[in-house]
């Protein structure tokens, strides 16, 4: 496994954390500082969608990367 693959396995593992944080909501990650400063500016439903985009796009470079690589 090169430094690239474990990058692209970085970013895989991170994008599926975002998408299940957004469809499960777990305290740790829907209650952080972060999160609270966030969905207050834009709401619970725009901040699910931008972390639901964000996590899928992450999942395809991650994922296309790691094909790609093959």
């Amino acid at each position: 496994m090169t430094l690239g693959n474990l990058i692209d396995w970085i970013i895989l593992i991170y994008g599926v954390y975002l998408i299940i944080g957004v469809i499960v909501r777990p305290p740790l990650f829907w209650d952080s500082k972060r999160m609270l400063r966030r969905r207050e500016l834009i709401g619970d439903r725009n901040t699910a969608i931008m972390f639901a985009v964000i996590g899928l796009i992450m999942i395809a470079l991650g994922g296309f990367n790691l094909v790609v690589t093959l």
